[in-house]
């Protein structure tokens, strides 16, 4: 079901009077990650907040249940770019998730663990400590026999940014197998497309190009937005190494109407960077200069967001410090006072 189909089917069940608490929280998820698929950021904001207001209504929903929708709106401010939002979603699911047996708490700490890393790799530009991330939560996963396709993508995508290329390609055949037992099909899909991008670069262009026709007919029929970006840009790379920039300018620009206005930070500097390339590769220097632009605004903008939600934070700690101290001076204040009366009695 492509996305915006899906957030219209979620808006009609949401009107809906006899819905459960439990399903009105399974349906706003479905709203909010279609919604952000869609490039709806400000529907998909709005279901996200309205879950964590409906989890906050209700402490009898049972703890694991709670826990996972809290994840699930960390995921929905995610895909929308709202990170400061994303992550204070995440570090409730981490505080639920040390009240539930091991076990349980196991399943949300790998989850989680993995979408933080995916925060430090994208809006942080710190590759090196989402590797930390990505391996703790292969090794909590593992601890558990928890098969989620999902981790391991991210993963490879960070080894890819690392150049780690080797234990990249043994994770992808890791996750390809596991995304086929869990018939995560769309993972399948990208995995695929990042082996085909190592194999760009190891020169291998006959099977990479092989791969990538087959995967992007794939992400059009499912709509995978994002994914089919990514397997673009790879293919405007193909191209341009293959001697052909001008198919590889067409692709590259036919690759950013699928993220331009989009929280897809790292599809984004993908797509842009083939597109430079692509001028480049034509001696456009007025192209390149501008797609350069582009790719400088997307960056100041991440770090705008980062600063803009680094200062929310401080202010939030600045009240609560604030607050506190008027509380204790209240408290001792109120202290003088009683061993003033004691010694007047």
């Amino acid at each position: 079901m492509r996305p915006p189909v899906a957030a219209a089917l979620a808006e009609s069940l949401l009107r809906e009077t006899d819905l459960t608490v439990e399903d009105e929280l399974k349906t706003l998820s479905c709203l909010g990650i279609a919604a952000g698929l869609s490039g709806d950021r400000k529907r998909a904001v709005e279901a996200g907040a309205r879950m964590e207001r409906l989890v906050l209504a209700h402490p009898e929903l049972a703890l694991a249940f709670r826990a996972r929708a809290y994840s699930q709106a960390g995921s929905v401010f995610h895909g929308a770019g709202q990170i400061h939002r994303a992550e204070a979603a995440y570090l409730r699911v981490q505080d639920l998730a040390r009240q539930l047996p091991a076990d349980e708490a196991a399943l949300f700490q790998a989850t989680t663990l993995s979408n933080i890393g995916l925060i430090h790799a994208g809006y942080l530009d710190s590759p090196e400590v989402a590797d930390g991330f990505h391996r703790k939560a292969l090794a909590i996963a593992a601890s558990v026999g928890l098969e989620d396709p999902a981790i391991l993508h991210n993963h490879v995508l960070n080894l890819v940014r690392l150049g780690r290329t080797a234990e990249a390609l043994a994770v992808i055949d890791q996750g390809e197998a596991m995304a086929h037992r869990r018939q995560a099909l769309a993972v399948v899909e990208r995995l695929r497309a990042e082996r085909a991008g190592i194999w760009i670069a190891q020169g291998r262009l006959g099977p990479a190009q092989q791969v990538l026709t087959s995967v992007i007919r794939a992400q059009q029929t499912s709509a995978d937005t994002p994914g089919l970006a990514g397997s673009l840009a790879k293919l405007s790379t193909l191209q341009r190494i293959a001697g052909d920039p001008t198919a590889a300018l067409a692709t590259a620009r036919r690759a950013w109407s699928h993220v331009d206005g989009t929280p897809q930070p790292q599809k984004q500097r993908e797509v842009l960077r083939a597109w430079m390339a692509a001028h480049a590769a034509l001696g456009q220097t007025d192209g390149v200069m501008a797609v350069g632009a582009r790719l400088h605004a997307l960056e100041m903008e991440t770090l705008k967001a980062q600063r803009l939600a680094s200062l929310a934070e401080l202010q939030a700690r600045s009240e609560s410090a604030a607050a506190q101290r008027e509380l204790q001076a209240m408290r001792h204040k109120a202290q003088i006072q009683s061993l003033n009366e004691e010694r007047t009695r």
